[in-house]
């Protein structure tokens, strides 16, 4: 990635660029036709951004096995721009809490592993069930989303039929993963829907893609695949022995199509339970050892390689600045709407919709949040911050009007957990954004002259959104708190703050990123 990025004295970035990095991140107004500027931008770094004209040459170690379960590697070399990376599934929430927590450990490791695929120039591609066109519908209006449905159908490779030599392990027979017998609604379906948003904590960029659900979802991503003129995909998510495997799009379709794929082993998890993975009824064998998901997984990663395609390491690509959670405690607010929309809810990662901090009924609209950095080992922010906030648990519920700003005050002096009249006062510095966007396609946020933010709709509101702001952070490891203001705007419906017809907004997550190292 060396000599991608060159840094000027006045801290503007230098970027080689073709018309796909320089249509997403950077300004019309300061491009040239083979060279562009900007400051740092994007959701989190664009400091090794690789271009359509760049070749970043990638070495797949592509493991295999033969019948006897040996294995063997061939190095296969590549460039990143000719790899799609599928992510399967990663929800915020599933009825199989095991399964919810163990995917969810996957989260930032495979957050890493997108923002250093798309640097080196890889293609990202969510599938999230249920998420799009049927069930929630939370992406359907994304910009991602429609960059998908704005290609032209291209044809599909015939059906070789494919089928695997040995049949799937641990398919789903009616118990949890711990064990314990299932009860009650398991279904995307009906009144007790598990499955709300893809994890907070993955990050979506402007070039990736959202592919639907059911047999059309085929067509969109052949349609992807020629558009990028990729030659192979690796699969990233779950379940290995589910969705990963038998969705239109997942491996098993791609197989059948004689297309080049991989699973990466690492970012990949499966559905086992203590119980024989052909025989539902004996336990785990004991000549095996003791039973558990992490050795389950392993299992079917080497069924992969023995029976359908190979995998490879999660090490593949140039290493990018890393990113981090600034974990996040004693929120505290002017006013909170009734009926259990508390300052608490913005920041306790719930899968649950409709679940968040509301401004509803505030008779004067202005309102603020404000968080503290939890006095953690290593959770001291650098100086490059990114604010994400989620508006996907329900429509038209943004904030139309905010502001941004920062800390270094004693913990102990601010922000007692209130949720209505708690003490917000504190010496604050305005963030200047560097940079901001929005998810949904019907709507676009303006950074005002005096730093605050401005979102604009169209005459279609904009249903289930986010929101992601690029700060330079002036105070470094010292920041404690931040401070996020809602402000009327006679632009805004009723006013504002918020962009719904009565001026309220409800703030599902309020997140915070730290890009690069502690200095």
């Amino acid at each position: 990635m060396k000599g991608i990025l060159n840094m000027t004295p006045s801290g503007w970035k230098t970027v080689h660029c073709g018309d796909r990095v320089d249509r997403m991140y950077f300004s019309p107004a300061r491009r040239d036709s083979t060279m562009c500027q900007t400051k740092w931008c994007g959701l989190m770094v664009l400091f090794a951004l690789a271009s359509a004209v760049m070749a970043v040459p990638i070495t797949l170690p592509m493991q295999k096995r033969d019948r006897n379960n040996k294995p063997s590697v061939e190095r296969v070399e590549v460039q990143a721009r000719e790899l799609g990376i599928i992510v399967m599934d990663m929800w915020d929430s599933h009825w199989d809490r095991t399964y919810q927590e163990r995917s969810g450990a996957l989260v930032p490791k495979l957050n890493q592993f997108l923002h250093d695929a798309r640097a080196a120039g890889a293609i990202v591609i969510y599938s999230p069930t249920a998420m799009i066109e049927n069930g929630r519908r939370v992406y359907g209006e994304a910009k991602q989303r429609q960059s998908v449905k704005d290609l032209p159908d291209v044809p599909i490779p015939p059906n070789n039929l494919f089928q695997s030599p040995e049949p799937q392990m641990w398919l789903y027979d009616g118990i949890h993963m711990n064990g314990a017998p299932v009860t009650g609604t398991r279904h995307v379906a009906g009144p007790h829907f598990p499955l709300t948003n893809q994890d907070a904590g993955l990050d979506v960029e402007p070039d990736d893609y959202f592919i639907g659900d059911g047999n059309r979802s085929v067509q969109e991503l052949y349609n992807v695949i020629e558009k990028h003129k990729l030659k192979r995909l690796l699969y990233t998510g779950g379940a290995l022995n589910m969705c990963l495997y038998g969705k239109p799009i997942g491996v098993l379709y791609l197989r059948q199509r004689d297309f080049p794929l991989a699973i990466v082993r690492e970012l990949t998890e499966g559905w086992s339970t203590p119980r024989h993975w052909y025989k539902i009824d004996e336990p785990f064998p004991k000549e095996l050892g003791e039973f558990s998901h992490a050795k389950a997984d392993a299992m079917m990663v080497e069924w992969y390689e023995r029976n359908v395609c190979p995998s490879v390491p999660m090490d593949l690509f140039p290493a990018t600045p890393k990113l981090r959670d600034v974990k996040l405690q004693n929120a505290t607010a002017q006013f909170s709407q009734p009926w259990g929309f508390y300052a608490a809810l913005a920041i306790d990662r719930s899968p649950a919709a409709k679940n968040g901090w509301g401004n509803g009924g505030n008779p004067a609209k202005r309102n603020a949040l404000v968080v503290q950095t939890a006095p953690l080992a290593g959770n001291d922010c650098t100086d490059k911050l990114v604010f994400v906030l989620d508006f996907l648990s329900t429509d038209r519920a943004g904030i139309g009007k905010f502001r941004l700003s920062i800390t270094d005050d004693r913990r102990d002096t601010y922000a007692d957990g209130l949720s209505n009249g708690g003490r917000i006062d504190a010496k604050w510095t305005v963030l200047k954004p560097m940079a901001a966007r929005t998810m949904n396609r019907f709507s676009h946020v303006e950074i005002q002259s005096d730093g605050t933010l401005l979102v604009k709709v169209g005459e279609q509101p904009a249903n289930c959104d986010r929101y992601i702001v690029n700060v330079v952070n002036p105070l470094g490891a010292k920041a404690t708190g931040f401070r996020l203001d809602a402000l009327p705007d006679p632009s805004l419906p009723a006013g504002g703050p918020g962009l719904a017809e009565d001026g309220s907004f409800l703030l599902q997550e309020f997140m915070v990123r730290s890009v690069g190292e502690r200095k």
